[in-house]
C-alpha cells in the first residue's frame, strides 16, 4: 500500500500528497469546527494548508 496519492503531473513529473498531511488537515478543520463553527474550520485549514505547502517547498529549496 502506498502512503501518497497522486493529485496530477506537472511536466512529466507526478504531484503526490501523503496521506497523513490529509489526516493532519481533517484533525485541524475538525478541531476548529467545534471550536469556531464552519467558518473557522475552512480558514484555518487553508491557512495550514498554505503554512505546510510554502514550508516543504522551503525545506526542499534548501537542500537542492
Amino acid at each position: 500500500m502506498s502512503w501518497s496519492l497522486k493529485i496530477g503531473s506537472i511536466a512529466g513529473t507526478a504531484v503526490r500528497i501523503h496521506i497523513t498531511f490529509i489526516l493532519f488537515l481533517a484533525w485541524i478543520f475538525g478541531a476548529s469546527y467545534v471550536w469556531g463553527g464552519p467558518n473557522a474550520a475552512w480558514r484555518a485549514a487553508i491557512y495550514s494548508w498554505c503554512f505546510c505547502s510554502s514550508a516543504c517547498w522551503r525545506m526542499n529549496s534548501a537542500t537542492s
